[in-house]
């Protein structure tokens, strides 16, 4: 029966040479780490613990960085919104004025028509303030193809000076 090396599990001989030609094979040493001190141990602890308190913490400062841009966006969104809000607030505020406006003009529009009517202002005429239709007697007729008025000149009007001018001077800022 031949067997296969290859295939053979490797134990603690180490064996080179296929057949019997192999002399004395050579036990495999297995070279074994000292064990750390306590003290390395220990130091390799308390260094994890001081890596995992370190990573702990930066989480927290990422957290609290994420928490802290979420709550700022949250806060600009809200005061955007309540501007948002207030704006609409007025527009309707003043789409309600507009609209009472426009009804008001409309009812002023129906007064204006129903005074002005011919049939209206004439009854308001005769009734209120005693005016009456003229009739042929009660008609007067003028012909300003003559110039009537020749002998009068426009520059006869006198501008009365006061004595005070500083009031004047004021009175006519004023006016």
């Amino acid at each position: 029966m031949s067997r296969d090396v290859k295939k053979m599990p490797r134990g603690q001989y180490s064996y080179g040479i296929k057949g019997n030609t192999a002399v004395k094979p050579l036990k495999r040493t297995t070279i074994r780490k000292p064990k750390k001190s306590e003290e390395q141990i220990r130091k390799n602890k308390n260094n994890r613990k001081k890596l995992f308190k370190k990573q702990k913490q930066n989480d927290r400062k990422y957290m609290l960085t994420v928490v802290m841009v979420i709550l700022g966006l949250g806060c600009v969104t809200v005061a955007g919104d309540s501007k948002i809000y207030k704006m609409q607030k007025s527009v309707t505020t003043l789409e309600n004025q507009i609209s009472s406006t426009s009804e008001e003009n409309e009812a002023l529009r129906v007064k204006i028509l129903k005074y002005s009517s011919l049939s209206n202002i004439e009854e308001s005429a005769s009734n209120g303030l005693g005016m009456h239709i003229p009739h042929g007697d009660d008609v007067v007729k003028i012909d300003f193809s003559n110039n009537y008025f020749k002998d009068v000149t426009s520059n006869n009007h006198t501008v009365k000076k006061s004595n005070n001018s500083f009031l004047s001077f004021l009175e006519g800022i004023f006016k």
